[in-house]
């Protein structure tokens, strides 16, 4: 963490602008994706305070190559993993936010959840990531990696080829 960050001034998270104002309908909002071409949803679970939340909005969805290329491929929305507003599901079914955050099994902030359009997992991820590190969770969804491998492979994998350029380099 930057050592000139104050979290003590953080009280609530302010989503992009760019964030879909979404009625939390979230089969809908696949299917609006769908309709525009997109690969699906990018789900951003928050909460109250998280320095680390508004960490990841300043520095990653702060990045315009990043802003560009996630809101080209995804619809994002914002969620507070304790709000009780309700929320339908995938299945059409009422529950409320902090239920399904519950059932999709967030548990801390910053929770990054990708669905395809038919409301099916692609990748979840807990805690913060940089700007490099999401943009390389970007690259193994827009490219289609998720199809052949696990991240955890493709990110490995990326990071030997990284090491190897750099050693070609000396």
């Amino acid at each position: 963490l930057d050592p000139g960050f104050d979290d003590g001034e953080i009280q609530n998270i302010r989503y992009p602008s760019w964030f879909k104002d979404s009625f939390l309908d979230l089969a809908d909002d696949a299917a609006m994706a769908a309709d525009a071409g997109k690969q699906g949803l990018f789900l951003f679970f928050s909460t109250q305070g998280c320095s680390y939340c508004h960490l990841f909005i300043e520095k990653s969805l702060g990045d315009p190559a990043i802003a560009e290329r996630l809101q080209a491929h995804f619809d994002a929305i914002g969620l507070e993993i304790f709000s009780d507003a309700e929320l339908w599901n995938f299945a059409g079914e009422a529950t409320r936010v902090k239920d399904f955050a519950l059932a999709e099994g967030v548990e801390f902030a910053p929770t990054l959840m990708f669905y395809d359009t038919q409301g099916g997992p692609l990748v979840k991820l807990t805690g913060y990531y940089g700007p490099e590190r999401f943009g390389q969770v970007l690259d193994y969804l827009v490219d289609g990696h998720h199809r052949e491998t696990s991240l955890r492979d493709y990110l490995a994998q990326a990071g030997a080829a990284r090491a190897t350029a750099d050693d070609a380099t000396w």
